[in-house]
Parts: structure tokens; sequence; C-alpha cells
């Protein structure tokens, strides 16, 4: 008998023991949507992703806001705004036709490309002369190991 009840105890022991972490997720999403609900957002979705994250989904008049969290830990892995008038001032315009560069004073890159196409031919002639020239040095390498050669005899 007393070996059934602290088998009894053990089990029940174990089962509550996975219980917090569902209440604490639970309560992270509750108050996550709860903190939506007081900034305005109405229409609030949740989902469950293939990795075992939370999705939230939340509308507020042109704005649409999407949070992923960890329900296991309550990190908030994502949260991305996104203004849907899209009538606001934009970093980057795709229609343009100028190039990324800051403006028409920008000139190094003009430089550069000129003194590199210079630099290039240059520095291939040179390499074929230096290859030359270090031949020759290995040959006077090897004289003066022949001359050292001939003093360890003495």
């Amino acid at each position: 008998m007393g070996a059934f009840r602290m088998l009894r105890k053990i089990v029940i022991c174990l089962a509550l023991a996975g219980t917090p972490q569902l209440a604490a997720a639970q309560s992270v999403q509750d108050q996550i949507v709860s903190q939506l609900r007081n900034q305005g957002f109405s229409e609030i979705t949740l989902q469950r992703t293939w990795l075992g994250r939370v999705r939230v989904t939340a509308i507020r008049d042109d704005l649409r806001r999407e949070l992923v969290f960890n329900p296991q830990t309550g990190e908030i892995l994502r949260d991305y705004w996104r203004d849907e008038d899209d009538e606001g001032p934009r970093l980057f315009n795709p229609d343009s036709s100028a190039s990324g560069g800051s403006g028409t004073n920008d000139d190094d890159d003009d430089d550069d490309d000129d003194d590199d196409d210079d630099d290039d031919d240059d520095d291939d002639d040179d390499d074929d002369d230096d290859d030359d020239d270090d031949d020759d040095d290995d040959d006077d390498d090897d004289d003066d190991d022949d001359d050292d050669d001939d003093d360890d005899d003495d």
C-alpha cells in the first residue's frame, strides 16, 4: 500500500510539473492580446507556426502589426509594423533612374575606376619583369651557397 501511495504522488507531481509552462505561455499570449487591444487594434488573429511559435496579426485603421513569439519562453522574436496607406516617405524609390550614389558631388567612384584600370595594365607588365629578376636572384643565391660550402671544407 505504501509503495502505491508513493507512486501515485510521483505521478501527480510529474503531471503538475509541466502545467506551469503551459500556464505561462497562455499568460504571455493573453498579455500580448490585451496590450494590442489597449493600443486600439481590433482584428487580432492567432496562429501556430510549424516551428511551434505563435504568430499574432493585428489591424488598426491603416496599420497592420505582426508579432511572433516563443510560447515556452515568452520571447518576442519579431514585431513587424506596416503602414497600409503607403503614402509616407520612402528611403528608396525603385522608379527613380538615379544610381545608388548620394549626389552629383560624389566623384570618388569615377576616379577609382579610372585609376584601377590604369594600374591593372601597369601591374601586369611589372609582374613579368619581377619574375625575371627573381630567377636571376635565385641563381646568385646558389652561387653564394657553393662558396659557403668551399669555406666549410677548409
